[in-house]
């Protein structure tokens, strides 16, 4: 299982800022962050929505903000 690091707000507003240039980069965003951390943090709707002058809502919407914890993932393998 892929090791991932702790959140970090300031780790998050990198991959939003490198993903950010493109038009359609919400999901880009929201995948970087998944990988980076193994979940979505609820403090990054914000930064999201801000970087993209966007509402949290949008960025919600798209996502669920629900840590995976390790246990959840080996029910899921099961």
């Amino acid at each position: 299982m892929p090791r991932y690091s702790q959140w970090s707000a300031t780790r998050a507003a990198e991959i939003i800022s490198a993903q950010s240039h493109s038009e359609n980069s919400l999901l880009p965003i929201l995948l970087g962050i998944q990988e980076e951390f193994g979940y979505i943090d609820e403090a990054a709707g914000p930064l999201i929505a801000h970087a993209l002058n966007t509402t949290r809502a949008d960025v919600h919407g798209r996502f669920a903000y629900a840590p995976v914890t390790e246990g959840d993932a080996a029910t899921c393998r099961d």
